[in-house]
């Protein structure tokens, strides 16, 4: 009886997976928004300048979090707008079904293309759908003004400690939620990637049997 080893298991799997996502595309990353990172240390004791220099730092990144959500959605936004893309294939598909010329082709050939034409549909709606779970609307953290307005004779590096552990946390939350939308942007990626796939088979479906069927 033979034994599988370990990468011979994995390479199954791999190839398991997608073929899966062929067919219907699946999240490989997160899919859950609770935050992973760790949390700023509370008990952390530095210099005045490193913390400033990590306070710069932090406003940095929650400023390039922000522009990545931004560009997520954007991206979601228009993976969403597929959805006249899609009705026009499966227009195209009934149409093409139940058109007089039918009766030229086999029912073979009706039914490959009938297969691949509904293969398509398939793939855009995941999209679409992959995408309409991205855009859910999700709780996104900011730092409150009064976290911001240093407080009663309070000393530089302790208003710095702060402000960084605050801006920490939103980055920390955030994070979570974007790679969430992310998440299922790649899975609307896959499922465009097998839809334009099964638009070039159907179409070279459909001038292979236009040329055996004009053929003498």
């Amino acid at each position: 009886m033979a034994v599988l080893t370990g990468s011979r298991v994995n390479r199954m799997k791999r190839a398991m997976d997608f073929l899966v996502d062929l067919v219907w595309a699946r999240p490989n990353g997160p899919i859950s928004s609770s935050p992973t990172e760790p949390i700023w240390p509370e008990s952390l004791k530095t210099r005045a300048d490193t913390l400033e220099s990590a306070y710069q730092l932090l406003k940095e990144e929650h400023a390039g979090e922000i522009d990545r959500v931004r560009t997520v959605e954007t991206k979601l936004l228009g993976i969403s707008g597929l959805s006249p893309v899609a009705m026009a294939v499966i227009v195209a598909g009934f149409t093409a079904l139940t058109n007089r010329s039918i009766q030229a082709f086999t029912r073979i050939s009706v039914l490959l293309v009938g297969i691949l034409a509904g293969y398509v549909s398939l793939q855009f709606l995941r999209a679409i759908l992959a995408a309409i779970t991205g855009l859910k609307r999700r709780s996104f953290y900011a730092v409150s003004l009064k976290d911001l307005y240093p407080r009663p004779d309070e000393e530089k590096q302790s208003y710095l400690t702060r402000n960084c552990s605050e801006l920490a946390e939103v980055i920390r939350e955030n994070r979570a939620e974007i790679d969430f939308k992310v998440t299922w942007l790649d899975v609307a990626h896959i499922a465009i990637r097998n839809a334009v796939i099964g638009l070039l088979l159907l179409l070279l479906t459909i001038i292979v049997l236009a040329v055996v069927q004009t053929s003498p």
